[in-house]
């Protein structure tokens, strides 16, 4: 295996998809106040925001593709290309278990003092330092599959 590859979604978990349930909720409830009541400026921009947050939740998709060489990772559709990480630009990279919410604040692109996370949801990811004392942290569905292709690659 000369690559790994990984595609997480941020609607894929349970979690997510409740949310997505409360939002579409709130977007009937804000139409309905509207109809019924007449419309007002920022109720529509609130029917045209809802939407549009639907849309970028259920289309936001992290991709991850490591080789012998570097780190790839992307943030579709806000990347346009990859996040290339060499290895030589590395000081370790190991797979890790994480609270989101404690050290990062939550989900999705976070930062934190002493670097950034890229969690679209769960509790693994794969922890990358930095020779600079930064690291960056990468979520994966996968832990041990990833856990063991960075072993093989390392050898």
């Amino acid at each position: 295996m000369n690559t790994y590859t990984e595609s997480q979604r941020m609607f894929d978990s349970t979690f997510n998809k409740i949310i997505i349930l409360l939002v579409v909720v709130l977007f009937g409830k804000i139409l309905y106040t509207n109809i019924t009541e007449g419309f007002q400026t920022s109720s529509i921009l609130s029917l045209i925001l809802l939407p549009l947050c639907i849309v970028l939740f259920i289309v936001f998709k992290v991709k991850t593709n490591i080789t012998k060489e570097s780190i790839n990772v992307k943030i579709v559709p806000f990347n346009l290309t990859n996040q290339t990480i060499l290895w030589s630009d590395t000081k370790k990279v190991e797979v890790v278990e994480y609270s989101a919410i404690k050290e990062y604040g939550g989900w999705g692109y976070r930062r934190s003092k002493t670097g950034k996370a890229i969690n679209p949801s769960g509790k693994h990811g794969l922890k990358i330092h930095f020779k600079d004392g930064t690291h960056l942290l990468v979520g994966t569905r996968r832990p041990d599959e990833l856990s063991e292709f960075i072993k093989n690659i390392k050898k």
